[in-house]
């Protein structure tokens, strides 16, 4: 055959008969060839929820960055003034522990005002304790308490819209009473 072909089509006859044949590549399962990378990992596409982007194989959660305009997108605390100092870690302030202590037998009379109101506790000596009422603009609120050694009784209740716990806690050496309006504690006088 090649004798029947003008020479230089004999000659591209003949080249193209050595040309060497493609080259079939397997790749591991769950891989496929890339040219000049090899074989890679097949990457299913992944469907995210609405304020998610997909990042790999999982979604990752979309963060705005912009803010409003004498404003700076900060990491971590977001929009703060241009020029201002990131916002620091405030911690809850300590509640302030304050309150009286009386001793004897005699009785105790305390006082405080918060809230708009005045409170009034009256701690009558007994034997192992003490009974004690609470007055609130000098209505008694709550039930009265018997606190023996040891123990701790609170009077709860609402006035002006604001909750009131009074603590007392009778020790073997006088009673401590404590007096919180909305969580707040408010200091007692004799």
């Amino acid at each position: 055959m090649l004798n029947r072909l003008p020479p230089f089509l004999a000659v591209v006859v003949s080249c193209a008969s050595w040309a060497v044949p493609p080259v079939q590549i397997d790749c591991p399962a769950g891989t496929h060839f890339v040219k000049d990378k090899g074989c890679v990992a097949k990457i299913a596409s992944v469907e995210c929820p609405k304020g998610t982007r997909p990042d790999g194989p999982r979604c990752v959660a979309l963060v705005d960055t912009s803010c409003p305009a004498g404003l700076q997108f900060v990491a971590g605390t977001g929009c703060v003034a241009v020029g201002a100092a990131p916002a620091k870690e405030t911690k809850p302030a300590k509640e302030k522990k304050e309150g009286s202590f009386a001793s004897g037998f005699t009785g105790d009379r305390l006082s405080a005002t918060c809230a708009g109101a005045t409170f009034e506790i009256y701690g009558s000596g007994r034997l192992t304790g003490v009974h004690a009422l609470l007055l609130v603009d000098g209505t008694r609120m709550g039930d009265e308490v018997d606190v023996d050694v040891g123990q701790i009784r609170n009077i709860t209740g609402q006035v002006g819209g604001h909750a009131f716990d009074l603590k007392v806690q009778q020790a073997l050496f006088g009673t401590r009473y404590t007096l919180k309006v909305d969580g707040v504690e408010c200091r007692l006088a004799k």
